[in-house]
């Protein structure tokens, strides 16, 4: 938990237009940090928060695993998706086989900028529980 809340304040120092960030690891609730749209303030929780968090079976699909798909698939190391929606920018990036880091922001941001920066800190921070 040390690490992921020494990235958070990394994380939300990029950008004032990131809403959340949340770390989801196999067999533990997603723990999350949003940004009150309102004054600015922090909150921090755990357990599911609405439709925001991410299912992984999209990064097991993204990165091609060889047991989906069978013996001789091309499977590519993940970097990071971004998922576009109508009001919302998601960023994930692995941080483990079996967790993740997501990050929420404004459809106004430069996603692929913080997603690059967002992997760079993921991997130098080690990011578990």
């Amino acid at each position: 938990m040390d690490s992921f809340k020494r990235i958070v304040t990394d994380v939300l120092a990029l950008d004032r237009r990131i809403r959340f960030v949340a770390f989801e690891e196999a067999g533990h609730p997603p723990c999350w940090v949003w940004r009150d749209p309102v004054d600015g303030g922090l909150s921090v929780g755990a357990g599911a928060c609405g439709s925001e968090l991410l299912d992984p079976l999209i990064l097991i699909l993204a990165e091609g695993r060889e047991e989906i798909y069978g013996r001789g698939s091309v499977s590519h190391p993940l970097r990071f998706l971004i998922l576009v929606y109508n009001d919302l920018i998601q960023i994930a990036v692995r941080s483990g086989p079996d967790s993740h880091v997501a990050v929420g922001v404004d459809p106004t941001a430069d996603a692929c900028t913080l997603a690059e920066k967002l992997a760079e800190m993921v991997a130098g921070h080690g990011c578990r529980r």
